[in-house]
């Protein structure tokens, strides 16, 4: 689940059970296995996991808590764990954001979205196959959120066309209109697990290794990872929900397609604007791809991907649009449409890890979890993935991967496995609910068209979930110890 996009109510018992459980740690001598700095940041771990889990108040205000705290409650060096709301992976995610803004200003995001669905076909399930592919190739760039509200209008046309302007009659009708608004809302999910900007929770895994352990996951490295599970999950998700959770038998639509050609129409041909978002789009990518061998170069021995996507971000304000238009490609208002609540979740998430690594507090679960060291990865990894894809239906995803990041990592100290095959399926779980329309954001705006039954979402849902339980262990235990031993 993603950020609320709701104000939640207070909520009066955990906002008092938080602050009471740190309170209980700041007040009594800590246990005889716990450092002295440890036992209360357990303390405010616990705060800060009660607080995100229920939304008592807002999640960006809940990551504050390390700001005022840390230096309050004897953390070695807190100064260290306050600077990770400044980190390079928060930059690295602020830099997407202002890409995937241009691209959302001069609708290019729609001309490809469009075109991809127009490449699959015109038979009905090939129509739901094409709105999986499109939502996933844009959400790995641009936020699931967004990916969702642009193709939605889409999706909704070709479902009237084939419904005749209508409710849906019978079973087939139905479950196609169903499939169709689940491939927007799933496809957006799936796709966010792709690359290292596609979802926060990627980019968390990147900032704790380079924190904690001082290894540079790079972003070619995550696609090794990312690229292989959407690969897989697409086709297989829309197996599951046109054969056995949604099944339908439709003529082929030729009008259902004509709807998606007249929206590519209407956004005329491709201005200089969407040509320059393109290719500094390309250089971008260039550079996360090929940053190991430009490393090589003099002058870019020092380059990261943090650096390529904040030069990519900054570019759009720096290329000039067409007089008529005024300013950049990106205006100063444009920032306003950032979201920052994702970024202070992001940084509150690191320092609340990096406190628990300098107190020892993950030395200490690390021993208590050794009874789990000599469980296969395999095995291992399954009830990991298990575990967060059901809880972060309930919870957020860069919460809910915050909060178990740093027990995560202290369970790996105790096996013979890396951190990052323990960490990385973990990261991609967090952002996987499917079932319930408060899983993510695009869950919940299909929901709210009221053209989607809540039955036919979780027999879908809980379908997609068992599957990519399947599919996200298997990647992993093939690709992340390759990355993790490179």
């Amino acid at each position: 689940m993603s950020v609320a996009e709701t104000e939640p109510r207070l909520r009066p018992l955990p906002l008092l059970i938080g602050p009471a459980i740190f309170l209980l740690t700041v007040l009594t001598a800590p246990p005889t296995d716990f450092a002295p700095a440890a036992w209360p940041v357990a303390g405010l771990a616990a705060w800060m996991a009660i607080w995100w889990a229920t939304e008592a108040v807002p999640l960006a205000a809940t990551s504050l808590l390390p700001l005022i705290l840390l230096p309050l409650i004897g953390v070695p060096n807190p100064s260290a764990a306050i600077a990770e709301y400044a980190s390079s992976s928060v930059f690295l995610i602020l830099g997407g954001f202002l890409l995937a803004l241009a691209m959302e200003r001069w609708n290019l995001h729609k001309r490809i979205a469009f075109n991809i669905v127009l490449l699959v076909g015109r038979e009905p399930r090939r129509l739901v196959l094409g709105m999986l592919i499109a939502c996933a190739a844009l959400s790995m760039w641009v936020s699931n959120t967004s990916t969702a509200l642009m193709m939605l209008p889409v999706a909704l046309s070709v479902a009237l066309i084939v419904t005749r302007d209508g409710e849906p009659s019978g079973p087939d009708e139905r479950n196609f209109v169903a499939c169709l608004l689940l491939a927007v809302a799933y496809g957006a999910t799936i796709g966010g697990l792709g690359s290292l900007i596609g979802t926060p929770t990627n980019a968390l895994v990147q900032g704790y290794m380079k924190t904690n352990f001082d290894f540079d996951l790079s972003f070619v490295d995550w696609l090794k990872f990312g690229i292989p599970t959407v690969v897989l999950l697409v086709p297989l998700a829309w197996i599951a929900m046109v054969r056995f959770a949604l099944p339908f038998q439709l003529p082929a639509e030729t009008d259902a397609h004509g709807a998606v050609r007249a929206a590519l129409t209407a956004l005329g041909p491709m201005r200089r604007e969407e040509y320059c978002i393109a290719a500094v789009f390309g250089l971008a990518a260039f550079g996360w791809v090929f940053r190991p061998w430009l490393n090589e170069l003099g002058p870019l021995q020092k380059l990261s991907d943090m650096g390529i996507a904040v030069a990519a971000g900054l570019s759009m304000f720096v290329i000039p649009a067409r007089p008529a238009h005024g300013g950049g490609l990106l205006r100063s208002q444009d920032l306003t449409r950032i979201p920052w609540d994702v970024l202070l979740l992001f940084g509150g998430g690191l320092a609340l890890a990096a406190a628990i690594q300098s107190s020892t507090l993950g030395d200490t679960l690390g021993q208590y979890l050794q009874v789990f060291g000599g469980l296969p990865l395999i095995l291992l990894t399954t009830v990991i993935v298990l575990i967060l894809v059901f809880w972060t239906e309930l919870n957020s995803n860069v919460a809910t991967a915050a909060t178990f990041m740093p027990v995560l990592a202290a369970l790996a100290a105790g096996t013979d496995h890396s951190v990052l095959e323990i960490l990385a399926p973990a990261a991609m779980a967090s952002s996987a609910g499917f079932m319930l329309p408060v899983g993510t954001p695009p869950s919940a705006i299909v929901f709210a068209t009221r053209k989607v039954a809540l039955k036919q979402m979780l027999r879908a849902g809980f379908l997609i979930d068992v599957i990519a339980v399947v599919v996200i262990v298997i990647v992993g235990y093939l690709t992340v110890p390759l990355i993790a031993h490179r």
